[in-house]
């Protein structure tokens, strides 16, 4: 009405044209366009719409900013494209809302079916919880069976026997000599057991190396002749060496000279029922109930008691201490049944 009476436009034909050419030239539809982007809230995003021919989807409006838009267009008459890229920008909020909808229908069946099979695999683990401790304990006392009826010891004997061959050589321990008879010095003697004279001699000469201590590991509870007598001189004026004996099953006695100073230790050794050797005993009780020391143990003893290190009972005699270090006095059940 206010643009009828300022003359701008007239009726015509039920429609409103403008009067003033002047006017039409000026205020066209480009220039109608033009000032409305300066009002519309989604100016850019409809020319970038326009542009790629309504393709392009980023372009339409969303949430709160579509309803911005649909709010500043209520009560306007806008362009025809306004209203497509309103109505498109509608379209793919609803599918977008469907598309969430299903989404979420989806997540809750899925989650529905991930409890009800978790519920019935925890009914089947509660059901082979029930087994674990049985079969287990069965397990275990048939192993133990086996163990002590003995028909494991064989297998455990080969397996460590086989560890025993993949342990890399130790170097020898040049502190230590040793001072061997073989065949060749049986050839040369003649006889065997070797005399005492030769014994003697060879203690002799090992004497004058002024060794920490001496390990005789040969039986010499009776006399070979000749050269008894200086053997036994010479045990008696040796305060470093030390001789052998046998003290378990069938015993063997040290010489009596040394037994007397306490120069003696066992050279007992442990064969397991296979025939072979693996174990070295350290010390024993013997018939009498006394402690007794292998003449390995009794050598170590004596060397390290030159260094100030002596031997110790500890705990009520569970435990031995050399120096620093403690050692548990092993039982029937040490390293397993």
């Amino acid at each position: 009405m206010e643009l009828r009476l300022s003359g701008l436009v007239v009726e015509k034909e039920g429609k409103i044209k403008v009067y003033n050419l002047v006017y039409q030239t000026v205020f066209s539809k480009h220039w109608v366009e033009k000032n409305l982007e300066k009002f519309r809230p989604y100016a850019q995003e409809i020319r970038a719409w326009i542009a790629s021919e309504g393709q392009d989807q980023s372009c339409l409006l969303q949430g709160s900013q579509l309803q911005d838009a649909l709010t500043w267009a209520l009560g306007k008459r806008l362009w025809d494209d306004d209203y497509r890229f309103l109505v498109a920008s509608q379209t793919l909020a609803k599918q977008q809302t469907e598309q969430l909808l299903e989404a979420t229908e989806q997540a809750s069946q899925l989650l529905a079916s991930t409890r009800s099979k978790a519920k019935r695999k925890a009914q089947k683990r509660r059901i082979g919880f029930v087994w674990i401790p049985v079969i287990s304990l069965s397990v275990t006392i048939f192993v133990l069976l086996l163990r002590w009826s003995g028909l494991l010891q064989g297998l455990e004997w080969s397996m460590l026997d086989q560890f025993f061959r993949w342990r890399s050589l130790e170097p020898s321990d040049p502190r230590i000599a040793i001072v061997t008879i073989d065949e060749r010095d049986l050839t040369e003697v003649g006889k065997w057991p070797i005399p005492d004279s030769i014994l003697a001699k060879t203690i002799t000469n090992i004497k004058a190396q002024n060794p920490q201590g001496i390990g005789l590991d040969l039986y010499r509870d009776l006399p070979v002749e000749p050269g008894h007598s200086d053997l036994v001189k010479l045990f008696q004026s040796t305060s470093i060496l030390f001789g052998t004996e046998k003290i378990a099953s069938s015993r063997v006695a040290a010489p009596p000279v040394l037994s007397e100073s306490g120069q003696v230790g066992f050279s007992d050794i442990v064969v397991d029922a296979d025939g072979r050797v693996r174990r070295a005993l350290l010390s024993l009780v013997d018939s009498d109930g006394e402690l007794r020391y292998s003449l390995g143990t009794i050598l170590a003893l004596h060397y390290l008691k030159a260094k100030g290190i002596n031997l110790e009972t500890v705990d009520e005699g569970q435990k031995v201490a050399l120096g620093k270090a403690v050692f548990k006095r092993f039982t029937g059940m040490t390293g397993g049944i």
